[in-house]
């Protein structure tokens, strides 16, 4: 722990952290977003296992200030990139509006982390709707290339997708 950097972050701003660096968070509500990986190592701070010897091949031991990341506003969201090639993060808030997606870039995840979302997709020629409640979070497969997302009531939630450029 002594050898970590200690960052308090306001809410809306992001670091991004690199593999093979250790980090945790103390207290508070945090997103975190990683690409597919089959190495991660637990070496303090929880009850689970802790794995020191895999951790010691793959932690990088270097100096470096942590990036703050503050996001711009795009297309009616709050997005977010970082260094990762893999995906870029969006928080959208909507009231009444809905959001149109033309889906060209691949698979997302959405959480809802506030209010009531309903997901509108046309499959096989018939109209679909999927409501979802804060907490809960739907995989939208490349697949479904054209859906809305409506709030039932006002509301926030995140999308993570693959990243267009």
């Amino acid at each position: 722990l002594f050898f970590m950097n200690l960052i308090h972050l306001k809410k809306g701003e992001a670091i991004f952290t690199s593999p093979g660096i250790p980090h945790a968070y103390l207290k508070g509500n945090i997103l975190e977003c990683m690409s597919n990986s089959d190495n991660v190592v637990r070496i303090g701070l929880t009850p689970k296992f802790k794995d020191i010897d895999s951790a010691l091949k793959v932690l990088k031991f270097e100096f470096a200030k942590p990036k703050l990341i503050n996001g711009k506003k795009q297309n009616g969201s709050i997005a977010y990139r970082t260094d990762a090639e893999e995906f870029e993060v969006q928080i959208f808030g909507l009231n009444k509006n809905s959001v149109h997606f033309i889906n060209k870039t691949g698979p997302k995840i959405l959480l809802v982390l506030k209010g009531e979302l309903k997901i509108s997709i046309t499959e096989d020629g018939k109209k679909k709707e999927y409501r979802y409640l804060k907490g809960e979070s739907a995989f939208l497969p490349s697949i479904l290339s054209d859906f809305i997302i409506a709030p039932e009531k006002s509301s926030e939630f995140v999308i993570t997708a693959v990243r267009t450029s």
